[in-house]
């Protein structure tokens, strides 16, 4: 709850500059773009030269609503998972504690 509530103490105004994920293993090999909206909490992406690298891990079960049955594989990676069915600050902690180096809502 005291995620949620200093989440929700950020001004309406403030604008949040998109960034992006870059896919640079084969077969995409960097030409594959995307555009991301990052979190307001957690670590702050702009201040990391080149950001958060790592090999990208689907998150089991992929909604993250639950306990993490692959936190072992997801360890040190990047997580994949599923936005809704249940709160985005859970799923965030959740894949926290199972040692994600960070995530990717889809």
């Amino acid at each position: 709850m005291k995620l949620v509530a200093e989440v929700s103490q950020t001004p309406e105004h403030e604008e949040v500059v998109p960034l992006i994920v870059q896919l640079i293993s084969p077969p995409f090999l960097g030409r594959t773009v995307l555009t991301a909206g990052p979190a307001k909490f957690g670590m702050d992406l702009t201040k990391q030269e080149h950001g958060v690298k790592g090999s990208i891990v689907k998150s089991v079960p992929y909604t993250a609503c639950g306990p993490i049955e692959n936190a072992v594989e997801l360890q040190g990676h990047i997580a994949l998972a599923l936005r809704g069915d249940c709160m985005f600050a859970a799923k965030a902690r959740r894949l926290q504690e199972a040692g994600v180096t960070g995530i990717i809502f889809i």
